[in-house]
């Protein structure tokens, strides 16, 4: 009798576990290729706050984001293929544009990793329904949420607690190798030695 009930309780952890496991959506990851605007915001240093337009490629391993400020707008593409990165800065009013080329470590586009990441539920984020993904991290500081669109698992936000990424109108597409083209003002830019910018 104490062994059925053994067993009886056996089966019913297994089927809770099952449960959850059914009821959990697949862990979310980026797509191959994409292009989608974004809106950074920092919470410790608002000058840093700006929004512009974010576009990939892990098949050309590149990519390249635009975001602009109030004074200048700023274009950052990294060709990771022959591991450079060129900054394109263009400051309103104040001639033309000026461009830096970096050398670059990083060999491979990297895109977010959710594989670590815990399912928290269904919520509604920024007037749309969403699932919710938490990292919890060492420490409360290091948290970071996730939200993504049911079914089609598209890229909502990424919450952290230092800044918010939020993605407007995130379209998956295969994107031309013209897009990560070296434009014409970094024809006779000069090297820089500083490190190459990173990605927020």
């Amino acid at each position: 009798q104490k062994r059925k009930m053994n067993f009886s309780i056996v089966l019913i952890v297994f089927a809770a576990v099952f449960a959850l496991a059914l009821a959990a959506p697949p862990t979310p990851k980026f797509p191959a290729e994409a292009r989608t605007g974004f809106y950074f915001h920092d919470d410790e240093n608002a000058t840093r706050s700006h929004h512009g337009e974010w576009m990939y490629s892990t098949e050309l391993n590149a990519e390249l984001r635009h975001s602009i400020f109030p004074n200048e707008e700023i274009t950052l593409l990294h060709r990771y293929h022959d591991k450079k990165a060129y900054m394109i800065v263009t400051q309103r009013g104040k001639g033309p544009s000026h461009c830096t080329v970096h050398n670059s470590n990083q060999a491979n586009l990297t895109l977010p990793d959710f594989s670590k990441f815990t399912y928290v539920g269904e919520v509604r984020r920024n007037g749309h329904p969403a699932e919710e993904w938490r990292s919890e991290g060492s420490d409360r500081k290091d948290r970071i949420t996730f939200f993504d669109v049911p079914v089609t698992q598209t890229p909502l936000e990424i919450d952290t607690s230092r800044d918010v990424i939020t993605f407007q109108h995130f379209e998956k597409a295969r994107l031309p190798s013209s897009v990560f083209r070296v434009p014409s003002v970094c024809d006779k830019a000069v090297l820089s030695e500083a490190p190459a910018p990173k990605f927020v």
